[in-house]
């Protein structure tokens, strides 16, 4: 087709084809940057479920510990040793009582 045209038409059909092709570079560019910042929301987000699941792992446990009926009939040393125990068991910070 470029060969059929004088060379003012062309230029400006060469000029709509290099318009065109940049156009579509820049669409490539831009749907790469977002897929790359997708990936790395995703890895982000499956960090966050990990630790929550680890947080779940620990409070779950320690809230059916703290509402048992039987945490409540222990005095005082006892409690304090079952909390004790709890903390070297899951590296805790102290509870304070």
């Amino acid at each position: 087709m470029l060969r059929d045209c004088t060379p003012e038409m062309a230029q400006v059909i060469q000029d709509k084809i290099d318009s065109i092709n940049q156009r579509y570079e820049t669409v490539v560019d831009g749907s790469k940057q977002l897929g790359d910042a997708w990936h790395k929301i995703l890895s982000n987000v499956v960090n966050v479920d990990e630790a929550i699941d680890g947080v779940d792992d620990f409070v779950i446990p320690m809230v059916e510990m703290l509402q048992s009926p039987d945490l409540m009939r222990m005095d005082i040393n006892q409690l304090s040793r079952k909390l004790q125990v709890r903390k070297i068991n899951k590296i805790i910070t102290p509870i304070a009582l």
